[in-house]
């Protein structure tokens, strides 16, 4: 086992991964986690609050004691004790990440956002293939 720091985690290497680990004491997740997550690779991360809003424990990962690296062990031997579960977590995280973090619906998310700042209103209706959020005008 070779482990890598998150920065340098290249997507090629991630394609190749039995677990992805995100072990960060960050206030934020990395975007390897949802790099992961879209590739169906099992994930075991720190439990912590940002990251729950990502990972639920037990159906799209694993999350561990951050502060207890037996606890990321035992999850891990978990994972690659048990293929079925491995497979099960990477197909379901794979599933939220495509829900939840796919191209459009960011956009439509990003186009939200914008459109609250900015203060626009909705005045025709959106192209084919357009999230109906970014059809405003001032």
């Amino acid at each position: 086992m070779r482990i890598l720091p998150a920065g340098e985690l290249a997507d090629a290497l991630l394609a190749h991964a039995d677990v992805y680990w995100q072990t960060d004491n960050d206030a934020t997740p990395r975007h390897e986690l949802l790099d992961a997550m879209h590739r169906g690779t099992p994930i075991v991360a720190a439990d912590r609050a940002v990251i729950r809003e990502i990972v639920d424990h037990q159906r799209t990962g694993m999350l561990a004691d951050p502060d207890d690296r037996a606890d990321f062990a035992r999850m891990t031997d978990r994972i690659l004790r048990c293929a079925e579960t491995g497979k099960r977590l990477g197909e379901a995280a794979r599933a939220e990440s495509r829900k939840r973090f796919g191209a459009a619906d960011s956009a439509g998310r990003f186009c939200q956002a914008y459109e609250a700042v900015a203060g626009l209103t909705r005045t025709y209706p959106p192209l084919p293939n357009e999230p109906a959020t970014c059809t405003t005008r001032h």
